[in-house]
């Protein structure tokens, strides 16, 4: 959601299996609009591409794309999703959520492809790309995908999406790319067996009758050698047409306005000054500008950010004096927007002329947006009002959430608004920075950036670098590299500060209760998190946390009865918020699957368990107390359930991350527990140890879940950053655990074993 839009101008799946908030205006193509010239010649060209499973329309600024595609896709006659992307989309959570709902609107998804591609946090590769796949290939009625502004995309993984659509499109149907420049996907194939059809600039470019159409269309009329040399002046482009038809018609001098007029791009912005803004009414000009600081526009958000009355009059009256550089964006005109040439030249005008006042817009723009809950509106309009600190103090208030929910890349995103230095300067964005690479990234580069923002808190005054301290200490708790002791002492920083306007209160809370459940004082622990679990209602995934270890504490004192309702209660936190591929979830399942086995359900026990261990194998740098903390319970589950095999493999994890842990008495007496029920059975294990699934490490089960997919083997060594050897070696491993001889037969065994998702 942007600063431009309020929530109930937001639209949701009509699915049963998942609601999510989603813009509906990025997956409808632009309604036809009065004065448009019908671009013919294109449209043929488009036509003849029907065969063909990709169409590439790249072009600059300028030259018609969109309202060309627009036409074609009135007169194809098969079903028409459309997806129009901005910055937000190199998220590819926020990608795949709107082409869901582009896809669903003709013929809906299986189910199961739905759920896998709108989780909160979706493991692309392992789980959303097959997925994605099969659903595509297996649709029945031919269609037509357009993805407009493809040039905004930098995201390997939103590419990666792309691509497995262009693989994987059904017959009979078309992919459009339409943008400003050509995606770096692998086109180089497709044209070589002659499956591409491209339009570009030459293809784009308006004939001269359609020139004189778009002319007349805007009350112009020229005679045929005026029409002749302002079309040679613009070689047909249909932007500097518009300009022209728009400058023309405001000049007394008609002619010699055509004479003066220069298509060149480069003194378009000087022309659009001298010869158009001049020209119109003062109020017109002042509202073009100001207004321009608005990627979207309606009445009411151009009145509160404006500070005007009367701005729904004004897009109507543009609209209706067939000024084509006012583009309405539904077919109620309750939104427009302004054509992108013309709103980077009124962009531009405004900077020059008076900077002060667009950074005023654009802070009450950004002030509005964090009112109406838009995070990004709201940190993107601060940045551009020159508002350093408030942006800085929106990403961290935010990040904790969206890096939580899997959403690093939106993260990612902001943090790209700042130059380093500027990263490196406030401490806010250093911190942010940490969080964001917590999940993705190596702990020691994690380390760096919370060194980082300690170093700039030492600037601040004395009140904000208390706050800022405080924020410092939860981050280096969340991390705790150094173990348990020094994760307590972080955490005894962030409660001293108490809990009033305090932020970090409960989650500090919550992480000094697992850390002294760990070391063994399970009563203390259970008055922390008890306390942490009513501070956290509103943070759903800190609160199914704090549930899910408020069960294990129970069952230290073998109060099982309570173990199972606070298991419930913490299982239907995630489910509701989908937070089942969170991170700090993964010993809820452990502790479910042990709860479950206690009381002999082995299926449930089975299903929760090969959860946290599909949690263990997709993340690759969780924390050493969650990792030892979910190995020693999953051993304890796989023995209930008479699994010996899984139980040893379990503890010989534990036992290779407890090094790292030494103060966790707790791991240390459910391993010996785990260790010494398996002595007896040691010979019995020792006969064929290989040859069970149960045996399967973290390290295959994380290759396990790349085979599905088309990655080379060297491919999925660079996403797990690890040698091209190492993961033929763990391949190989994989498949005689499994008792097949291929990679196909270990996916389809897998499958059915359910170690990766169907």
């Amino acid at each position: 959601m942007t600063a431009l839009e309020s929530p109930e101008h937001y639209g949701q799946l009509s699915r049963p299996v998942d609601t999510f908030v989603v813009d509906p205006l990025k997956t409808a193509p632009p309604p036809r609009r009065t004065g448009v010239v019908d671009r013919t010649g294109a449209i043929d060209l488009l036509r003849a591409s029907v065969p063909h499973s990709l169409v590439l329309v790249i072009a600059p600024t300028g030259y018609g794309k969109t309202t060309t595609l627009a036409q074609w896709a009135e007169t194809d006659g098969r079903d028409l999703a459309w997806l129009s992307l901005d910055d937000r989309d190199n998220d590819p959570v926020c990608f795949l959520r709107h082409l869901v709902l582009a896809l669903d609107r003709h013929e809906l998804l299986p189910d199961e492809a739905v759920q896998a591609l709108t989780r909160s946090t979706p493991p692309i590769h392992t789980v959303v790309l097959p997925r994605l796949s099969s659903a595509l290939f297996a649709r029945r009625t031919p269609f037509v995908l357009v993805i407009d502004d493809v040039h905004v995309i930098r995201s390997a993984d939103t590419l990666d999406c792309i691509r497995a659509v262009m693989r994987h499109l059904p017959a009979g149907s078309t992919l459009v790319l339409a943008g400003r420049s050509t995606p770096e996907l692998p086109i180089g194939r497709l044209r070589l067996e002659q499956r591409v059809t491209e339009l570009g600039p030459v293809e784009l470019a308006m004939t001269e009758n359609e020139a004189d159409a778009l002319l007349r269309a805007a009350g112009v009329e020229l005679s045929p050698g005026e029409l002749s040399d302002l079309f040679q002046q613009t070689e047909g482009w249909p932007a500097g047409l518009a300009l022209a038809a728009l400058a023309v018609r405001e000049s007394h001098t008609p002619g010699q306005s055509v004479a003066s007029f220069a298509g060149d791009h480069r003194l378009v912005a000087e022309y659009l000054h001298d010869e158009l803004l001049a020209t119109l009414p003062e109020d017109v000009s002042r509202f073009l500008t100001r207004a321009s600081v608005l990627p979207r526009l309606s009445g009411p958000l151009c009145d509160a950010v404006l500070e005007i009355t009367g701005s729904g009059q004004m897009l109507e009256r543009l609209t209706r004096s067939k000024n084509l550089f006012v583009i309405p964006l539904d077919e109620s005109g309750r939104w427009y927007r302004f054509h992108h040439l013309f709103a980077d030249l009124l962009r531009a005008e405004l900077h020059a002329q008076d900077p002060a006042t667009e950074r005023a817009l654009h802070r009450r723009a950004s002030a509005l947006a964090e009112e109406q809950g838009d995070t990004d509106g709201a940190i993107r309009h601060a940045v551009a009002g020159g508002a350093t600190r408030r942006a800085a103090h929106l990403v961290l208030s935010n990040c904790v959430r969206f890096s939580g929910r899997g959403r690093h890349a939106t993260v990612e995103l902001w943090l790209d608004l700042f130059d380093e230095a500027t990263v490196r300067a406030e401490p806010g964005l250093a911190l942010a920075k940490a969080l964001q690479l917590l999940g993705i990234g190596d702990i020691d580069v994690v380390e760096y950036w919370i060194d980082v923002s300690e170093e700039a808190t030492r600037g601040l005054r004395a009140q904000h670098r208390q706050s800022m301290q405080v924020a410092v200490a939860a981050v280096r708790a969340l991390t705790c590299a150094a173990g348990l002791g020094q994760m307590a002492a972080f955490t005894d920083v962030v409660r001293a500060a108490g809990r009033d306007d305090n932020p970090w209160w409960g989650l500090a809370t919550m992480l000094q209760g697992v850390a002294t459940l760990l070391m063994g004082d399970t009563d203390a622990a259970r008055g922390l998190l008890r306390e942490a679990e009513s501070a956290t209602t509103d943070l759903p995934q800190v609160h199914a946390v704090c549930l899910a270890q408020l069960a294990l504490a129970a069952t230290r004192v073998d109060d099982w009865p309570e173990a199972t309702r606070l298991v419930g209660r913490s299982r239907q936190e995630i489910d509701e918020n989908q937070l089942n591929e969170y991170v700090p979830v993964v010993p809820a399942y452990a502790i479910s699957a042990l709860v479950q086995a206690q009381a002999g359900d082995v299926d449930a026990a089975r299903r929760d368990a090969q959860q946290a261990r599909h949690l263990l194998s997709i993340h690759r740098n969780i924390v050493a107390r969650t990792s030892l903390q979910a190995y020693c319970l999953l051993a304890r589950a796989d023995l209930l359930i008479g699994d010996p095999v899984a139980a040893r493999t379990m503890a010989d994890e534990a036992a290779l991350v407890l090094p790292d842990e030494p103060l966790a008495v707790m791991a240390v007496e459910d391993l010996r527990h785990v260790q010494d029920s398996l002595a007896p059975l040691e010979s019995q294990l020792s006969e064929s140890p290989e040859m069970s699934p149960s045996s399967l490490t973290t390290a295959e089960l994380r290759v396990l879940e790349f085979l599905p997919t088309h990655l080379s083997l060297k491919e999925i060594g660079d996403k797990l950053f690890v040698s091209r050897n190492t993961v033929k070696s763990q391949a190989i491993a994989t498949y005689r655990k499994l008792g097949v001889s291929s990679r196909g037969e270990a996916v389809t065994t897998a499958r059915a074993l359910g170690l990766i998702e169907a």
